[in-house]
């Protein structure tokens, strides 16, 4: 009986815990998100949060759809470009932020951008 109410105890502690990290990464990745002055950012305002919004409603040529050519979007051709870390398909060849996120974009060499969109399943020109 002993045992059993450790063993309970154990479990409660272990899901408490897992809620609780969950909650702050949540919380932080919101905050990440929404660092360009709070929900104003996304055109909202104060209460409202477009982080709901389908990302189809959103219209930007740094979304790539279809095969994903990172030679051709690497204008200047310094082998880099920057990718968001959360839309991995919203990539451009300077600094930015995703359009739907509003992540700041972090620059990536054009082999860490083709890993990051393969392992994330989108298309990518082999050629690099």
């Amino acid at each position: 009986m002993k045992n059993t109410r450790k063993y309970i105890a154990s479990l409660i502690t272990i899901i408490l815990t897992s809620v609780v990290l969950l909650f702050t990464q949540t919380t932080y990745l919101d905050a990440q998100c929404c660092r360009s002055g709070g929900h104003s950012g996304h055109g909202g305002g104060g209460s409202s949060h477009e982080h709901n919004k389908a990302k189809d409603d959103i219209k930007s040529e740094l979304i790539r759809e279809g095969e994903i050519d990172l030679k051709a979007i690497d204008v200047n051709e310094d082998g880099k470009v920057f990718q968001d870390q959360m839309h991995w398909n919203v990539i451009s060849d300077s600094k930015g932020d995703c359009p739907i996120c509003n992540m700041e974009l972090k620059e990536v060499t054009l082999k860490m951008a083709k890993d990051n969109l393969i392992k994330n399943g989108f298309e990518v020109k082999q050629d690099i």
